[in-house]
């Protein structure tokens, strides 16, 4: 996914066959005067002058690189003929341009966990919003001129806040007995005003700014342009979640709330997509919820990954009270944080260090739990969701390794106690032939019993690949009777635990 906060803005150019090249529409304003960005500190003049590009390159992305700064951008070429209902066209190319800042990119190459084709896809999502919008735009032009109507709106308010600006200058100028040439100079005025003004008269101007908002804060946005296409953008890589690695035992965590989700989703949504956001409870795993909505589990699935894929939901294993949960390195521990302020106003009780110091990842939140009243169980609960939601905790779980005595010696009688100090154990090596002897001998000094039969069916599975959860699903076996061989053959198994 692009970075949020790379986007330093979005523009909108125009070729008008009157008025000639010009920028419509910029947004946002800078935050101040001291504050401007490389985006802003571009005139109008050029900006309009650099994405009128030959229609040759119309229609198709556009990308340019100017210092740190790179515009991202899809011009479309408008035929110009006149139309039967709408009269002559006057715009004849507009352009749908976004400023990205290069160096959030470059810091992020610092990360060891950074991948180089990740700067490419983010340059690639946002090319194909950039995309999406100026095909919409041009479906709303041919269909009511739309595009040409707003920005005869867009113009004429410049021109008019342009020519207050000179008029108030001129009087400045008369009062002060200044040079009557220096009245008809070019007039700078407040980009801000130009903006709000902007935003009051038109529909172009609120689209572009509820897209700019969209990607910026969530990476995602839907909206009507024009009131008319239902257009949804997203910032998400398509591939960045695997749907093949959703299991039963999973379940859906909404990153918002229900009503918000359901409110952004098209009219002509999936009514079971709809019930899945209305039934999901992050406490029920896909197996409940497919027996409680009816919906096949392959159909849930599918829908949870498109959720996933909006950036409006996680796939996390169902909170269970075996779960065992620590403190992510990256949580904003700050106690004046916006999050902790968030926390603070959500649940007045509590404070977010404290009920973060209850996850060390060394305990299953039911240890903990115990202690607590039926009704602090319920917040605690709420408060652990709210934690998973904003990325403050993980899910840690429990790995097995087979362990095999140097020299392939057994533990006398396979006692519950740990080998002799001589018996040195070393996790089970990658040759499978040492581990297959050792199996057979573990065979031979072993009494068969169901214990041992399922000892022997589950110890593919002890090689620190698929933790406690995934064997279960796998085998189809209960946690009662993992239990039973993992305390049986204790003595040759090892423990580790992390995601």
């Amino acid at each position: 996914m692009a970075a949020l906060g790379s986007c330093l803005g979005v523009a909108f150019v125009v070729d008008d066959i009157h008025k000639g090249c010009n920028l419509a529409f910029r947004y946002p304003a800078p935050q101040s005067d001291s504050h401007i960005s490389a985006f802003h500190r571009l005139s109008s003049a050029l900006v309009a002058k650099l994405f009128r590009p030959k229609n040759a390159l119309c229609n198709q992305t556009f990308e340019l690189v100017i210092d740190d700064l790179r515009f991202v951008s899809h011009p479309v070429a408008i035929n110009v003929q006149p139309s039967a209902t709408q009269g002559h066209r006057e715009t004849s190319m507009f352009n749908v341009i976004f400023a990205l800042d290069e160096t959030k990119f470059h810091m992020e190459m610092m990360d060891p966990s950074y991948v180089r084709r990740d700067h490419k896809k983010r340059v690639e999502a946002y090319a194909q919003v950039a995309a999406q919008l100026a095909n919409a735009l041009l479906h709303e032009e041919n269909r009511v001129g739309f595009v040409t109507k707003e920005v005869r709106e867009l113009l004429h308010i410049r021109d008019e806040i342009a020519q207050n600006e000179r008029v108030h200058h001129q009087n400045n100028m008369d009062e002060s007995g200044g040079n009557a040439q220096e009245a008809y100079t070019e007039v700078d005025f407040d980009l801000q005003t130009l903006i709000d003004v902007a935003l009051g008269k038109s529909v172009l101007a609120n689209d572009l700014k509820a897209v700019y908002h969209g990607l910026e804060e969530d990476g995602s946005v839907h909206v009507v342009v024009n009131r008319w296409v239902q257009l949804s953008l997203t910032l998400h890589d398509s591939n960045r979640f695997d749907m093949t690695s959703i299991r039963p035992y999973h379940t859906l965590l909404l990153l918002t709330d229900n009503d918000k989700i359901l409110d952004a989703l098209p009219a002509d949504a999936s009514p079971h997509l709809r019930l899945l956001i209305e039934a999901h409870n992050p406490l029920r795993d896909f197996h409940e919820l497919m027996v409680e909505t009816g919906i096949p589990l392959k159909q849930l699935f599918r829908l949870a990954a498109h959720l996933v894929y909006w950036g409006v939901a996680r796939i996390v294993d169902a909170v269970t009270m075996h779960n065992i949960y620590q403190v992510r390195p990256t949580a904003n521990l700050h106690a004046h944080s916006a999050p902790a302020l968030e926390f603070r106003r959500k649940f007045t009780s509590f404070e977010l260090g404290e009920v973060l110091a209850t996850f060390m990842g060394k305990h299953r939140i039911s240890v903990y739990m115990n202690t607590l009243s039926q009704h602090r169980k319920l917040e605690y609960i709420h408060m652990l969701i709210w934690l998973l939601q904003h990325d403050f905790i993980g899910q840690l779980h429990r790995y097995i390794y087979l362990m095999i005595p140097q020299e392939g010696k057994l533990p006398a009688s396979l006692r519950l106690s740990s080998p002799a100090p001589g018996d040195a154990i070393t996790p089970s090596p990658s040759e499978p032939s040492l581990e297959k002897d050792y199996m057979a001998q573990l065979a031979r000094m072993s009494s068969s019993s169901p214990v041992f039969d399922l000892f022997q069916r589950l110890s593919p599975y002890f090689h620190g690949q698929h933790h406690m959860v995934e064997i279960m699903w796998r085998e189809n076996v209960t946690r009662a009777e993992l239990r039973m061989v993992l305390s049986t053959y204790q003595s040759i198994l090892a423990f580790a635990v992390h995601e």
